[in-house]
């Protein structure tokens, strides 16, 4: 049972540099580990789902990746290709047309 030294670990982030893991998650990997008292197996099984979990995550150009991404776009992405936003409080706020937002005060002025 070997324990893990800082340069066993740096060799085997190397490896995983080389396999085409980002040197962010790399950086924050090394970060975490590094004060953790872990024996080589335990290093290697880590790193082992590590790259497994990062290479099923990847997707081809152009492949839909479903609602999680239409949901990253967000309120405000989806509200602006309406035109319109919609704010608590408010019936409607326009950012396009600032005669909208009169012509509406206007309207419930006189219908009621």
């Amino acid at each position: 049972m070997v324990k893990v030294t800082p340069k066993l670990l740096d060799e085997q982030l190397e490896i995983l540099k080389e396999d085409g893991i980002p040197k962010d998650l790399i950086t924050k990997i090394r970060e975490k580990i590094i004060n953790e008292d872990l024996e080589e197996e335990q290093l290697e099984y880590f790193l082992n789902k590590i790259y497994i979990n990062y290479n099923n995550a990847l997707v081809e150009t152009s492949e839909p990746v479903g609602t999680v991404a239409a949901q990253s776009i967000g309120e405000p992405g989806t509200q602006m290709t309406l035109r319109t936003f919609h704010y608590a409080g408010v019936e409607e706020f326009s950012v396009t047309q600032a005669n909208a937002l009169l012509l509406h005060k206007a309207l419930h002025q006189v219908i009621g």
